[in-house]
């Protein structure tokens, strides 16, 4: 992850074409915005504009001058939202079998709230001070390691490394987002995949209105589990490796963004695809990284789209081919 202090915005002035040796002033130097001396043994050149490479989502914490401290000041009210829209999702206009269809959206509502502030309490008083005290053990260790000189040549990008307690806070939210995520998917896309089957079912039960039993959802589960185990592999990787680098801090954004447009799309009915709202959020967090679109591998990110627009009408017209197969052999 790219250096989120204000020494970004006049990163290190000179970079050498070849390797560098860079002995930073000190650390007050780096927490106080000062620009870093770079010392250099052939011709060096600009680096420009390396303050636009900060990801906006993340910059209100990370762009402190102290990026732990605000990452643990926040970190309670992270997770209160997180579990804040987890509860209210399920508690509001929630499932028949587990008897949540009839809970007043007022009690909800209430009950979401209650239990996001307990979490954020809990994490304020248990997790941010553990947290603080490693960040300290981790400034220091930080310290003594400037007392050396760094060899790094100019293709050397600078990762969430360098902000060791801002990505071991990230690391715990990326983990809860994922899954997070998980359960939004399993709410949308696996009640798309059994939708079908269960109006069969329903109409061979001679109960058209009927709810959707219990072992049909278990039934989905299992096969969407299944999938993942079994075929899951390749897309994980170009989701989370192939498009662009994922860091603890883009990786949390990432997925409570798509996860909430997904959970809010089911609250509403409506069946859209995880996977489009999870390689856009990928796509854009990678854009705004730099501002721009180097960060993306955009001939993947092509032949993705591709891919849907290619996959829409062939799915239709290979479903409509088998229906008409199926009439021949069967309707006489």
């Amino acid at each position: 992850m790219p250096i989120e202090s204000k020494c970004a915005n006049d990163f290190w002035n000179n970079v050498r074409t070849d390797s560098v040796e860079i002995r930073p002033i000190g650390w007050d130097d780096l927490s106080t915005g000062k620009s870093c001396m770079v010392e250099t043994k052939q011709q060096s050149k600009q680096w420009m504009e390396t303050g636009s490479s900060v990801p906006k989502k993340a910059k209100s914490i990370t762009g402190k001058e102290n990026p732990g401290d605000a990452g643990l000041t926040a970190l309670p009210l992270f997770y209160g939202f997180t579990i804040f829209v987890n509860v209210i999702s399920v508690v509001l206009d929630g499932s028949p079998v587990l008897r949540l269809d009839n809970i007043p959206a007022w009690l909800a509502a209430t009950v979401s709230v209650a239990i996001a502030i307990i979490i954020a309490i809990i994490i304020r008083v248990v997790v941010v001070p553990r947290e603080r005290q490693k960040g300290v053990s981790s400034r220091e260790q930080k310290e003594l390691s400037l007392e050396n000189p760094i060899t790094a040549d100019e293709n050397a990008e600078v990762s969430d490394d360098s902000r060791p307690e801002v990505a071991n806070l990230f690391k715990s939210l990326q983990v809860m987002t994922a899954i997070f995520g998980s359960f939004a998917h399993g709410g949308n896309d696996v009640s798309n995949a059994i939708a079908p089957l269960v109006s069969l079912w329903l109409i061979y039960a001679n109960n058209p209105d009927g709810e959707t039993p219990a072992w049909l959802l278990i039934y989905g589960g299992v096969g969407i589990s299944a999938g993942l185990w079994i075929m899951g592999r390749k897309v994980i990787e170009t989701m989370g490796k192939d498009l662009t680098k994922i860091t603890p801090t883009s990786g949390f954004t990432i997925e409570i963004g798509s996860a909430t447009t997904v959970l809010m799309a089911s609250k509403l009915g409506l069946p859209i695809s995880t996977t489009h709202c999870k390689v856009g959020s990928v796509v854009f967090v990678g854009c705004t990284r730099t501002r721009s679109a180097k960060e993306v591998d955009l001939k993947l990110f092509r032949s993705i789209v591709l891919a849907w627009l290619v996959t829409l009408p062939f799915t239709a017209i290979f479903s409509a081919f088998m229906l008409l197969i199926l009439y021949a052999v069967t309707v006489p």
